[in-house]
């Protein structure tokens, strides 16, 4: 055997081997930054709540969300405390607003849609089957004759185009609908697909995550492709995402990303999924967060805000629990 084979079967074995240990490294680093999100997630959710008295799409579940998401990974998580907060949003969503009667839901149906979406394979038989049913009904009723739906709360507010912003809520309810074999459902996520196929792709890294999301809900196996690798020609060099267009790199995004590409089935040792933990991991904040998230909002200016900070330290967790799951065999 020639001096240079050696040198290169040496370095190639080498590379695997840090690779290997680099991996496993990764993983208790990564259990290591969702345990110190979590508090931040619970202390700052509670707060909300206690002020605002409401749940709101970007709060309350994204918060029941990522902290089932760390449970499901093993990280400690106050089970009854998640419970009840789980029972206290969906009753939330039933209450009567105070000048039309109609359920809160009705204005919020991003939100039911995200519940919908995030515990479709936790709603337990005791009240839970009824709540579906009933959240299933309000999403079905909201579809306009377009086939679509409107953006709800301050979603519209977004620096992003008011028709991305629609057409990514229309994307939410479509994938809750899926969730549900009722004829009902699935009659109006048929109706929903349509636009949402033609539509014109946008700029927002969520709306990819969603049509990863939807071609894999569909078992379209070249669309999910297909957008797992659009999506990856958006990693910009620190591994990140941009939230929308070119600004600025944003850990929501990066674990909107994470999200879809473990949910495509990609491994956790790929490429733009290593990159993209390299940056959450050096980007968390000492108090848990990730308070660089910019603001969603034309009016924050791409600045970090409260809201933002929050929701993108619940995405971050999201995204960084699926890297923690066993890969699919």
């Amino acid at each position: 055997m020639s001096r240079c084979l050696q040198l290169v079967i040496i370095c190639w074995l080498s590379h695997f081997t840090q690779v290997g240990v680099a991996s496993a490294a990764d993983k208790s680093l990564i259990r290591q930054s969702i345990e110190k999100a979590v508090p931040y997630i619970v202390t700052e959710g509670n707060a909300w709540i206690e002020s605002k008295d409401c749940s709101s799409c970007h709060r309350t579940s994204f918060m029941t969300w990522s902290l089932a998401a760390a449970a499901d990974v093993g990280v400690d998580i106050d089970l009854a405390e998640l419970e009840e907060l789980r029972v206290w949003s969906r009753d939330d969503l039933n209450k009567l607003n105070e000048d039309d009667q109609k359920p809160a839901a009705t204005r919020n149906l991003e939100c039911v849609s995200h519940i919908l979406w995030a515990e479709r394979k936790r709603f337990t038989p005791r009240n839970d089957h009824s709540t579906r049913a009933t959240f299933l009904k309000y999403v079905v009723d909201g579809q306009l004759e377009t086939g679509l739906w409107k953006a709800n709360g301050q979603l519209p507010l977004q620096r992003r185009d008011k028709v991305e912003t629609a057409l990514v809520s229309s994307m939410w309810h479509a994938l809750a609908l899926g969730t549900s074999p009722d004829s009902a459902a699935q009659d109006a996520r048929k109706k929903a697909m349509v636009p949402i196929i033609k539509a014109t792709p946008g700029a927002s890294t969520e709306e990819f995550m969603l049509r990863i999301l939807l071609a894999d809900q569909s078992q379209d196996d070249k669309q999910t492709d297909h957008w797992v690798s659009e999506l990856k020609s958006q990693q910009r060099e620190d591994g990140s995402w941009n939230w929308v267009g070119e600004t600025g790199s944003d850990p929501m995004a990066t674990g909107m990303a994470l999200y879809a590409f473990r949910s495509a089935g990609l491994p956790s040792n790929d490429a733009a999924i290593l990159k993209a933990v390299d940056f959450l991991l050096s980007h968390q904040a000492e108090n848990g967060s990730w308070e660089t998230t910019p603001g969603t909002k034309t009016k924050a200016k791409g600045q970090p805000v409260e809201t933002s900070i929050y929701w993108g330290t619940c995405w971050s967790v999201i995204g960084l629990s699926e890297v923690l799951k066993d890969d699919p065999r």
